[in-house]
This record gives C-alpha cells, structure tokens and sequence, in this order.
C-alpha cells in the first residue's frame, strides 16, 4: 500500500512540474494572451509619430513572438501580414482605422496565436480573393470587437 501511495505521490509531482515547465504559458482560456516565449514586450504604434513605430507593419516587422502592439487612434494607410503570434490591439474600432487603399488583404495572417481586437479595418481590393482580415491557413486565432466593412470580402479564410 506504501508504495502505491509514494508512486502516486511521485507521478502527480512530475504532472504538476512538466505542466509548470512544458504548458503553463500554452493558452489563456477567455483571454487574449498568445503564447509568450519571446520578450513579452509591449509596443506602442501611433501614426503621428512619438511611440516605437509610425506604423503597424514596421511594429511587426521588429516585433517577436509574444509581444503587444497597442496602436494608437488614427488611419493607418497600409496593408498588413501578421506573420508571427502577436497580439494587435486598438483604440477602438471607431478610432484606429487601417484602410488597404483598394488593394489586396487589407490585413493578412498567416501565423497561429495571433489575437487582434479594436479595429476598423476597411477599403480592401476588389478581386474575389481580396478581404478585410484573411486568415491564411491558421488555428487558434481571436479577432474580437473589430468592425470590416467596406471590403470585397469581410472575413475569410483559406
């Protein structure tokens, strides 16, 4: 009996420290924290200038798996791909507007664990496999409080 409770006691403490070692930053149920084993950091994107960057897809561009870009209100003429797992949050999706000026994806990701929220994300391409936000062959996404409009296809996915 001795020994079945010592082995039980060994196999829930080597459960419990490969969870704290191997899973614990995996997933955030009911948030909107992707995995974080890069810096963490959060940066800050304002289109009038004075923050880290001017625009988001240079935020992107230096950013590393796990940081926050908080993007200040404003019109970000730009189309964007989000290719490694960030966060992207705006002011609001009346305030912090990104608009394709009629070309392409206005914004295209192509990474997992990317979470975007507060966005007005408009003016895409006319062809039929042009949208406001595609997600290109990705799992485990969140896109929340944004308004897509004014766009061949809203939402889509390949």
């Amino acid at each position: 009996m001795m020994h079945k409770k010592n082995f039980l006691i060994v196999w829930l403490a080597v459960l419990l420290i490969g969870q704290v070692l191997i899973g614990a930053d995996l997933y955030f149920p009911g948030g909107i924290t992707p995995v974080r084993s890069g810096s963490g950091a959060n940066i800050v994107v304002d289109d009038d200038g004075g923050r880290d960057y001017a625009t988001i897809q240079s935020a992107i561009n230096n950013a590393v798996i796990g940081d926050i870009l908080y993007v200040h209100a404003g019109t970000y003429n730009e189309n964007i791909v989000v290719n490694k797992a960030i966060t992207i949050i705006g002011n609001g999706s009346l305030d912090t507007i990104v608009s394709g000026g009629g070309a392409g994806d206005v914004v295209r990701v192509t990474a997992s664990w990317v979470n975007i929220s507060g966005l007005k994300i408009i003016n895409s391409g006319s062809n039929s496999n042009d949208g406001g936000l595609e997600l290109d062959n990705v799992d485990h996404c969140r896109v929340t409080d944004n308004v897509i409009t004014n766009n061949y296809q809203g939402l889509h996915s390949r």
